[in-house]
């Protein structure tokens, strides 16, 4: 079925002033009215006409066809509302599932109004009522229209959106990275989950007012765009930085990409196998590039060539290899670290293939993150929620596999929630335990003339990863921190440790059993860690970086060498001489004064210098008298500041979470900007290129639903939906809302049912009403033990597989097309076939274990009193009439029908009447006797067509005979006589 040919439309919702009015129409092509969908009954419906055609060659047997179903026909949906509901809902499409199913639809958290700019998202979320059966299914629809790209107009003092062709299926639009060229084309990477690190979007490019999105194959759904610049020469040209992939260039506006790994210097002793790209900026004199832990590459021919610089610090103070933040899912902090896993592999093949014990050890860099529940410190024993959000390993180019990759976590689709538990020992230390529930994707491709060439597997699952191995006594102790607890992640030897079978995509009979253990780090070269890289608008060999516990460093060459600009920003230390403690999130530079410098501070504020960075006075922060900050400065998690170089002296600053503030003298004095952006959470905004003063803000969190816009539900799958489901099920149904207040106490309740799968029936000639069932299919639970269609010579009847269902013999190979093949048929006989679908009722609250309602049927011709629905059926006659036998053969294949001839049985029209001898070579003559030898009657051949005679039962007088035994002789030219025996009974 396809539910994309689908046009019927069902406007099921009209609420207003808290009025809840059900229609009771139903759109064009539907058959069950809404009234009988949510009373659990679906109207069925049987295909309009039926293909009956003779298969001769190869096994002989009768094919029926038939043309799918119309999803508007065949299926029906309906939607109630609870009477406090004040807006209109309409479901348009076919429903596409293959089971029954209700779903509930309720306002998650906050209140608000349908396509509104609001300060705080619209959440519907929706989800399957019932056992999960076949599979749980939820999604989310953030019904607000607040989020996205915002631009502030100076002239007229306001803002609006430039969403237009972005999916308002998104539940939030979250935007990673965004520049504009001077023609006002823009490219921005996208997330669309509950924090901007999952469900990554890919790379988008804006031109002549609209959205698309550019290279999914490149910059696909698991492919997070963590910056982007353009070439200050041309539009058509820009680089693109990703989380894990490194940068990719495009000269020709985006039709194509190349990748620049291979151009950056490979000269580490140890190289990575994830390059995220953390910063980048395309000067008119450079590109830089840089990827943590590898390095920062320098370019001075666009993109063709690469040198490679070390940021040499007065002391590296940088976390060792994980970065922590506050904030996540979880509400306490973020975990991001690099590290390392070894995956052992041991191979077992029951055929003693090549790939029976294959034993190797796959050593490879991982990036991951989690995020952490709040614990509180001193206690003995803290026990926390954890959520693994991202892991990311890979092996490219082995000798044995072109690719091995593993992945999990939530932005990955892939939910894999954990708990950590830190106990105080004896001696004071905690004991730190803990696991996630990993569901986990493999994908392996075979390298060419190695042990797996050919093979390619792609293998999904769940297991749970341990700290540590209780069984080997590899436990984590971890002394106490000074604040009665310890940091995360864990640090010690101990690891993740997991352990599970991979069979997809491997010969029959071979698995692989995976023993993996993460790392928590992996030895790299370190580098400060970069967040931004600005250049120095009077002179491009002057740039600026703001990096992570360095907070600002300067390059006067062109980033070819770089030296700390603190001055008396260095914090003083007991332990640690020359200590800096503070993040530099962000920074700007006067585009008439160089010496006048802003750095935004993680947890801290906004400093400023006016003699290039000897001395820093705090203008944004808690110790400004009237200051524009929040009571908390811990929450200033992100900064981004933005210089209006057309406007010099005009500075903005995008601070997440809380507010965007504006300075007009210099950044000596900051408020908050006159007029707010709708939502205050916001990662990136930069000044519009043209000159005109406009400022461009990127929101994150925010929905950006217009009122009446239709909204697929399978594109609005989360990780509620079983993750086999979510890219095989097509629902076929959208919903659109109008505008209108949505409470917590809204429910919506949205039935779906589809018929359960389809009989064909079967009579001889003789009784057109008298069908029985011949075959059944049930597409909700289809035979396992079927392999093969029963149609085809090589078809091998599986003992004891449901025959006398005969699901073998229906076959879906032709799209929208079903087949059904019997081979009992006989020649010379008339037969009669009908096709319907059946059902049991709605099931969408009970399973096939439980379910104890009978089996009901669509009409198999107008008036089938056995079938409780109106319609016309499709029963159809066939004559079998086989060309003549071959002149030589058996014996065997020369037969009399119908043998007895009784009253009231054989053809149609002619019951009790007429026979048929069949199976007959050419030039066939057959002569008739009585039982004492008598000769009744002589048929020639110039009776025979095809390969059948017909006989009335009338001597050479024309008289009917009466009842007895008669023996018939068949005489043939090139075969011997053969002789049969029929019965009449009167």
């Amino acid at each position: 079925m396809k539910a994309g040919s689908v046009s019927a439309v069902r406007t099921v919702i009209a609420v207003a002033l808290g009025l809840v009015i059900l229609a009771s129409a139903f759109g064009a092509g539907a058959i069950t009215p809404d009234a009988a969908c949510l009373a659990d009954s679906l109207y069925l419906v049987s295909p309009d006409l039926i293909n009956l055609s003779l298969q001769s060659s190869g096994r002989q047997g009768m094919v029926i066809s038939w043309p799918d179903l119309d999803l508007a026909e065949s299926t029906c949906f309906a939607l109630t509302a609870t009477d406090s509901a004040e807006f209109e809902a309409t479901v348009t499409g076919g429903y596409g599932g293959l089971v029954d199913r209700s779903f509930l639809f309720t306002t998650s958290g906050a209140a608000g109004t349908i396509g509104a700019a609001q300060p705080d998202p619209l959440v519907y979320s929706w989800r399957s009522d019932g056992p999960s059966y076949y599979g749980s299914l939820g999604g989310t629809l953030n019904l607000a229209n607040n989020g996205g790209l915002w631009r502030f107009d100076q002239m007229a003092g306001s803002w609006g959106q430039l969403n237009v062709g972005l999916p308002m299926t998104w539940p939030q639009t979250n935007i990673l990275a965004l520049d504009e060229a001077d023609d006002g084309t823009m490219v921005a990477g996208f997330s669309t989950g509950p924090t901007t690190s999952t469900s990554p979007a890919g790379l988008w490019i804006f031109r002549e007012g609209s959205w698309s999105q550019l290279a999914p194959e490149i910059f696909d759904d698991n492919t997070a765009v963590s910056a982007v610049a353009f070439s200050p020469a041309s539009a058509s040209s820009f680089v693109v930085g990703t989380e894990r992939d490194g940068p990719f260039l495009t000269t020709d506006g985006g039709a194509t990409f190349v990748s620049l790994l291979n151009r950056l210097p490979q000269d580490l002793e140890q190289m990575p196998t994830i390059y995220p790209v953390n910063s980048l900026i395309w000067t008119p004199t450079r590109m830089l590039i840089f990827v943590p832990y590898y390095g920062l590459f320098v370019s001075e021919d666009s993109g063709a060539t690469f040198s490679r610089q070390d940021i040499e610090v007065v002391r590296d103070l940088d976390a060792p290899r994980a970065r922590i933040t506050p904030g996540g899912v979880l509400g306490d902090e973020m975990v991001r670290m690099r590290g390392t896993v070894d995956v052992q592999l041991s191979g077992s093949d029951t055929a003693a293939g090549e790939l029976d014990g294959y034993e190797r050890t796959l050593s490879m860099d991982v990036l991951w993150e989690f995020h952490t529940a709040a614990r509180t410190a001193g206690d003995d024993v803290q026990t926390f929620a954890a959520q693994l959000m991202m892991l990311d390993s890979q092996l490219v180019g082995d000798s044995d596999f072109e690719l091995f990759r593993i992945t999990a976590g939530d932005s990955l689709g892939l939910a894999s929630p954990g708990q950590i538990t830190l106990t105080r020992q004896p001696d004071g230390k905690f004991r730190a335990e803990g696991y996630f529930d990993v569901n986990y994707r493999v994908e392996i491709d075979g390298a060419l003339r190695g042990p797996f060439q050919g093979i390619h597997s792609n293998s999904t699952g769940t297991t749970r990863f341990t700290l540590g191995d209780e069984a080997l006594s590899e436990l984590c102790d971890l002394a106490d921190n000074g604040f009665g607890t310890v940091e995360m992640p864990p640090q010690c030897d101990a690891g993740y440790v997991g352990s599970f079978t991979l069979t997809a995509g491997f010969p029959a009979g071979v698995s692989f059993d995976v023993h993996s253990r993460i790392y928590n780090y992996l030895e790299f070269k370190q580098l400060p860690l970069v967040n931004q890289i600005v250049e120095n608008p009077s002179n491009p060999d002057h740039l600026l970086a703001a990096v992570n516990f360095h907070g600002l460093i300067e390059s006067d060459d062109g980033g070819y060498t770089w030296h700390p600009v603190r001055g008396d920003l260095i914090q003083a230390s007991d332990e640690i001489d020359g200590a800096w403690v503070h993040n530099g999130l962000s920074v700007a530079v006067d585009p008439l004064d160089p010496q006048v410098i802003l750095l935004a501070l993680q947890q801290e504020g906004i400093y400023r210098t006016g003699d290039g960075g000897e001395t820093w006075a705090e203008v944004a922060g808690e110790n400004v008298a009237g200051t524009v900050q929040p009571s908390n400065l811990g929450s200033l998690v992100s900064i981004q500041l933005i210089s209006d170089d057309d406007n010099p002296g005009t500075f903005y600053a995008v601070e997440d979470k809380w507010s965007l503030l504006a300075s007009t003298d210099n950044g000596v004095n900051w408020d908050h900007f006159a007029s707010q952006p709708v939502m205050d959470r916001a990662l990136v905004g930069r000044m519009a290129a043209d000159g005109s003063g406009d400022l461009l803000v990127g929101t994150w969190g925010g929905g950006i639903y217009v009122p009446g816009t239709p909204l697929d539900l399978t594109q609005t799958y989360n990780s509620s939906t079983d993750v086999g489901l979510r890219d095989v099920l097509d629902l076929g149904l959208s919903i659109a809302f109008t505008a209108g207040a949505a409470t917590p106490a809204d429910s919506l309740y949205l039935k779906c049912q589809t018929f359960q799968g389809w009989a064909v029936w079967r009579a001889t000639g003789v009784d057109r009403e008298g069908l029985t069932l011949l075959g059944l299919y049930d597409r909700v639970n289809p035979e396992s033990c079927i392999e093969g269609f029963c149609g085809d010579e090589s078809y091998d009847v599986t003992p004891q597989c449901f025959i006398s269902k005969r699901s073998a013999c229906f076959d879906f190979s032709t799209p929208d097309t079903v087949r059904f093949f019997d081979d009992e048929i006989y020649n010379g006989f008339e037969y009669y076939y009908g096709v319907t679908s059946f059902d049991y009722g709605s099931t969408a609250l009970t399973t096939p274990q439980n379910n104890s309602q009978a089996m009901v049927f669509s009409p198999r011709w107008e008036g089938d009193t056995a079938s409780p629905f109106p319609g016309g059926g499709n029963t159809r006659s066939y004559q079998v009439n086989l060309l003549a036998a071959p002149a030589t053969g058996a014996d065997e294949e020369i037969y009399v029908y119908p043998n007895p001839l009784r009253p009231g049985e054989g053809f149609r029209d002619f019951e009790g009447q007429k026979v048929v001898f069949t199976n007959l070579p050419p030039e066939s003559t057959i002569q008739i006797f009585t039982a004492a030898g008598d000769k009744v009657i002589e048929l020639g051949s110039e009776l025979q067509v095809e390969g059948n005679i017909h006989w009335d039962c009338h001597n050479e007088k024309g008289k009917e005979l009466t009842g007895g035994v008669f023996l018939y002789k068949v005489l043939m030219p090139q075969r011997d006589d053969f002789w049969g025996k029929l019965v009449i009974i009167r």
